[in-house]
């Protein structure tokens, strides 16, 4: 009886509960309420602004009586889902606007950010950020897979593979400023030789350090084989080889040849072989996959 009573009481703190939250959801949501106007609160704008930062900011709606309603990270409990943040140049996440990587789609070196009511749309306020691309370290990974990360594409055949060669690129480089502001940088066109398809098109600061990963991948270990196979031991498998580096062509104008420019396109290194029954039976290791070459044209002649 006791423990029915128990389970009574904690059913019934439940429902308060729950009646509770729901109570204090619809009096601070703005669905009914006369929105007079919106702020959006900058809660961390990196001094660095450029691809792939990010920019947090909450939320303020103040209603047509002067009450004020917030977003959680800002110290109120209105939901984000009360808001409709609209933006062209990122990512939206909850508080915070991702700005792509993409350069192509951050055509005006800024970022908007709009905000509206869900229950009021005509009431709006929007922010424009413009960028500096003043990061520090900018890095563009176009490097093999290594053999074992090669598995989840075959099927799932547990097999050594070799390392994959890193990605043949040939890169344009020239100087330029940003819009409005008139910041000198760098824009950065990548194209991947063998599809002959734009991968990259940055902008970074021309103070950045520039890295292009375009290493190969390591060649997979071979597979152990211990036990016997119709009466007779069995070799293991050899380790397969690293993936080639990839090979780099630069086109870089007169007035960006400041640019801090470093390429890793090292070869991938071997794996080795696997272990048997004894030193007889062991796998041999693969071979080192050969670093790939840089080359340059333009401003800077060949090297």
């Amino acid at each position: 009886a006791a423990f029915k009573n128990q389970q009574a009481a904690r059913g019934k703190l439940n429902e308060i509960r729950e009646a509770n939250s729901l109570k204090e959801a619809a009096e601070n949501s703005l669905k009914g309420k006369s929105v007079k106007s919106l702020e959006l609160v900058v809660v961390d704008l990196p001094t660095q602004l450029g691809l792939r930062s990010t920019i947090k900011f909450g939320i303020k709606a103040i209603t047509a009586d002067g009450r004020v309603y917030s977003t959680p990270n800002i110290g109120g409990k209105t939901t984000w889902d009360d808001f409709i943040i609209k933006t062209n140049e990122g990512n939206y996440v909850e508080d915070a606007v991702e700005i792509f990587d993409d350069a192509a789609k951050v055509p005006n070196d800024e970022v908007k950010i709009t905000v509206a009511s869900k229950y009021s749309s005509t009431i709006t306020t929007q922010k424009v950020f413009p960028l500096n691309y003043a990061t520090d370290k900018f890095i563009i990974k176009q490097n093999g897979r290594h053999g074992y990360e090669w598995l989840r594409d075959v099927g799932g055949v547990q097999m050594p593979y070799r390392g994959e060669n890193g990605k043949t690129l040939d890169i344009k480089i020239q100087q330029g400023l940003t819009k409005t502001t008139n910041i000198p940088i760098y824009k950065i066109e990548v194209t991947d030789i063998q599809s002959g398809k734009i991968i990259n098109r940055i902008k970074v600061s021309t103070k950045t350090i520039l890295t292009i990963d375009v290493r190969g991948g390591d060649g997979d270990k071979g597979s152990n084989r211990k036990s016997q196979s119709l009466g007779k031991y069995v070799k293991a498998d050899d380790g397969k080889d690293g993936g080639n580096g990839g090979n780099i062509t630069i086109h870089q104008s007169a007035d960006s040849k400041d640019l801090n420019l470093i390429i890793v396109n090292n070869g991938g290194k071997a794996g080795s072989g696997g272990e048997g029954i004894s030193n007889l039976y062991n796998g041999m290791a693969g071979r080192d996959g050969k670093d790939g070459t840089k080359g340059a044209d333009g401003a800077n002649g060949k090297d």
